[in-house]
């Protein structure tokens, strides 16, 4: 009776393990399944990130572009507004001349009104009546080649100024007309940069645009990455759960993690170290993976110096000469090793440093005068 009893047991012992077992693999197969659902997901979200990262890198291009076009037209306005202050002032100058040519030719005028009155004055009524009045042959020809010259230098004066003054007027017109094109250039200078201003400001949007898409997809990616670093991990705790399912939690964990450090990690995962592994449920290995994913170790101070195998800090390199190890600020003074502000990543690397720099430093201090 006895011995059949302890065969149903050792039957139902079995059953139970063998149900485990099975459940551990179906839940590895499941997790399996997650990680590849991750991992696909993570492929098209980084497949997504790099699209919109090449897009990015040639909207920023064209924008470069833009800006190197809105440069050439900012030059090109500033050229032509040099030119039309130029012309301007060609013009006003024109204008002045025009004015004293004019006050010139008024003048003039004024001159012949004052002779042509100084000889009513005196009786003299007219050119014909001057000539009349001569007394002999002599003074006829005397006043004769008077009124002769007096009417050819008001005629070439009146001719040379009007001349002058129609020159100075087509000047000035084909000037303006010269200012009027520039106005016309810079107007349609003005109207590209606009137009292109425009296309700046939209370029610049759908960077903007683009980049809120970068980011939120960044976002999207590294959560994808940590969740698919936590489906790795549990598939990880569940195949050395598998490995030692007849173990306690303290020797199961032994490939995963360094000895000293697993009742740590129990402890704040809230586990009974002595539990078997067979009996942990999928809430208890839940708590373990967040623990193992949220692990802080708090730094409450630094190991003493005489510990130290690397120093960091010291003189700035840019005050030393590289080749006699000699101050740059300070002449006969010499630096060597980690009083330098160098650090190597372990301490054989310092050690070469000082061995390099202290021979240095020597063979140029002992050449001193």
């Amino acid at each position: 009776m006895i011995k059949v009893r302890n065969r149903i047991i050792c039957t139902f012992v079995m059953i139970i393990a063998m149900t485990l077992c099975f459940g551990m693999v179906a839940e590895a197969t499941t997790t399996q399944e997650q990680i590849n659902q991750t991992q696909g997901k993570l492929d098209e979200a980084n497949e997504t990130l790099n699209q919109l990262r090449e897009e990015q890198a040639k909207q920023n291009k064209e924008l470069s572009n833009m800006n190197t076009q809105m440069d050439s037209i900012s030059n090109k306005i500033a050229g032509l507004q040099s030119q039309i202050t130029d012309t301007q002032a060609d013009i006003d100058k024109l204008s002045e001349e025009m004015d004293l040519l004019s006050a010139d030719i008024e003048e003039q005028y004024n001159n012949m009104k004052l002779r042509i009155k100084f000889m009513y004055e005196n009786g003299t009524h007219s050119a014909i009546d001057m000539i009349l009045s001569a007394t002999d042959f002599k003074d006829l020809l005397s006043k004769s080649e008077y009124v002769y010259q007096i009417t050819k230098y008001d005629n070439a004066m009146m001719g040379n100024l009007n001349d002058a003054m129609n020159l100075l007027a087509q000047t000035k017109a084909s000037v303006e007309e010269d200012m009027a094109e520039l106005n016309n250039l810079k107007a349609d200078a003005s109207s590209e940069s606009e137009n292109l201003k425009s296309l700046i400001f939209n370029m610049q949007n759908q960077i903007d645009i683009n980049s809120a898409n970068i980011e939120e997809t960044e976002a999207l990616c590294k959560k994808y990455e940590e969740q698919l670093e936590k489906e790795k991990l549990d598939a990880r705790i569940q195949r050395d759960f598998q490995q030692y399912s007849r173990k306690q939690l303290l020797n199961g964990l032994k490939d995963l993690l360094p000895q000293r450090l697993i009742p740590v990690v129990l402890d704040m995962a809230y586990l009974d170290e002595e539990k078997f592994i067979n009996q942990i449920s999928k809430e208890e290995r839940q708590r373990l993976l967040d623990t193992l994913k949220r692990f802080v170790v708090p730094i409450t101070a630094t190991r003493p110096l005489a510990e130290a195998i690397v120093t960091a800090g010291g003189v700035d390199v840019k005050e030393i000469n590289p080749k006699t190890m000699e101050s740059k600020l300070v002449g006969g003074l010499f630096f060597a090793g980690e009083v330098m502000d160098v650090d190597g990543y372990t301490g054989g690397f310092n050690l070469q440093a000082a061995f390099s720099s202290g021979y240095a430093a020597g063979l140029a201090a002992s050449n001193l005068e």
